[in-house]
């Protein structure tokens, strides 16, 4: 399994305070905290900043976080879903076996970050900067990186079917070990991409090259 450095992995301390979800509010500060299990569902936080947080089995639904930060925060067995995300501060932040199915991270900046065996299925990343961030066993069907800046991007063993990769360059991103049957790119920034044998013949075919045998 691949990791990022200890420099990128969330730090947490061993003893963090429990607080319920009702006690998040907006403009706050938290830290050293530990939400677990429960359901936020329809809200708007705004201004709110998590460092050294950990989630765990907790789900928001349809709540828009606006101008949020997260620093040291970990996401295990959580459901976010269908939130919006937009704008997003995220350093050094884990997101494990979580559900991010429709999550709009549009303009969001995520440095250090790792996404492992999540649900991430036309979630949304237009116009966002991705800096050493590492996508594992997640799957990524119709998810959209439209015009993303980015910087040591790692995908590992993820399900890409229709990922739109728009206005993105794609000079060093290797795709090799992942799965898919059809991506979406611009012609002009494919130079550089890394495949396998086996997926050359998807992008052949989206190019209108017809490879005949003899």
């Amino acid at each position: 399994m691949k990791k990022l450095s200890e420099f990128d992995q969330p730090k947490l301390t061993t003893e963090l305070t429990q607080l319920s979800l009702d006690e998040i509010e907006n403009e706050e500060h938290y830290e050293d905290v530990l939400f677990q299990d429960g359901i936020v569902t329809g809200e708007e936080l705004r201004h709110v900043y998590f460092r050294r947080v950990h989630f765990k089995n907790v789900t928001f639904a349809e709540v828009n976080f606006h101008q949020v930060e997260f620093v040291d925060v970990v996401f295990e067995g959580c459901n976010i879903s269908n939130t919006e995300m937009i704008g997003a501060i995220i350093h050094r932040t884990a997101f494990k076996r979580t559900k991010l199915v429709g999550t709009n991270f549009s303009d969001s900046t995520c440095i250090g970050v790792s996404f492992d065996d999540c649900q991430a299925n036309y979630s949304a990343f237009h116009d966002a900067s991705l800096k050493r961030v590492l996508f594992q066993e997640t799957l990524l069907v119709a998810a959209e990186m439209i015009h993303v800046k980015w910087e040591k991007l790692a995908l590992e063993n993820c399900r890409l079917d229709g990922l739109q990769l728009d206005h993105t360059r794609l000079k060093g991103l290797d795709l090799s070990r992942n799965q898919f049957e059809h991506i979406v790119f611009t012609p002009e920034l494919l130079r550089g991409l890394i495949i396998s044998p086996m997926q050359s013949m998807a992008l052949v075919a989206q190019l209108g090259v017809t490879i005949k045998e003899n």
